[in-house]
Formats: C-alpha cells, structure tokens, sequence
C-alpha cells in the first residue's frame, strides 16, 4: 500500500445546471454506489496492511480467530511500524482514531 495523498475520487450529483443536467466532467453516480465503488477509508486500509503483514507478527497480529488483532510489542508498534503507515507516531492517537470504526473491549 503506498501512502500517496490525493488518491482519485468520484464525483457524485448533478451539475450546476437547474434542469438536473450535468455542465461538469464529474462522473454521476448514485451515492451508495459511488462510497462502495471508493472502498474502505484509508485508516482502515492502513490499519489492515499493518495487521495483514506477517513481518509485523512479532509487534501486531491477527488473533486466532482473525475477527481482531493484538499489539503484541506497543513501544515498537509506535516508534517503528505507525510512522511508516501514518504522520504520526502516536499509540494513543492511533487508539483515538481506530475508535471512530470499533469498539474495544474492556477487560473485567
């Protein structure tokens, strides 16, 4: 995965004109179509690259039943692996963001 800013986008709607015609190159697509066709956002790709990489087993993994993963090592995790895939390398903003799409349990 590379970590190229300003990837290709779908233009979604109608254009300027009042009578629902289109005066732009923009593609017109029906939203749910056009987010399916975009794909997951880029944290997630991210963070799965990251998970899905067997070179990071050691630091990050998969859980057996691969529905979650395990930041085995997190020092590592933040100084060598979070700056490779993002502008940071902050655990906590990492656990920040990742709880915008998930919910972690909470140990008893």
């Amino acid at each position: 995965m590379n970590n190229q800013g300003g990837e290709g986008g779908v233009g979604v709607g109608g254009g300027a004109g009042g009578d629902g015609s289109s005066s732009s190159s923009m593609l017109n697509l029906p939203p749910i179509k056009a987010l399916r066709d975009s794909g997951p956002p880029p944290f997630l790709r991210k963070t799965y690259d990251m998970v899905d990489d067997p070179n990071l087993d050691s630091i990050i993994s998969w859980s057996p039943s691969r529905t979650s993963f395990i930041v085995w090592n997190p020092h590592m995790f933040s100084a060598e692996v979070l700056p490779k895939y993002f502008k940071h390398n902050s655990f906590r903003n990492f656990i920040t963001q990742l709880l915008n799409y998930v919910s972690i349990p909470s140990n008893p």
